[in-house]
């Protein structure tokens, strides 16, 4: 995982590493999308509320 690798240490830095994270959650909705299915807004938030867990700790 990129940020424990990568260790942000300031919020740009962080809002770096959360911006592409999002952008992989979005790529994965179009792969739901060709399989016929969908990334409920359910998973999204949840996705994002474990994100925000590792970034606080």
């Amino acid at each position: 995982m990129q940020i424990e690798s990568k260790t942000p240490s300031t919020e740009a830095d962080i809002f770096e590493l959360t911006h592409a994270a999002t952008e992989r959650i979005n790529d994965l909705a179009g792969v739901f999308e060709e399989n016929k299915g969908k990334l409920e807004t359910g998973a999204r938030k949840a996705l994002g509320e474990d994100y925000a867990f590792i970034v606080k700790t």
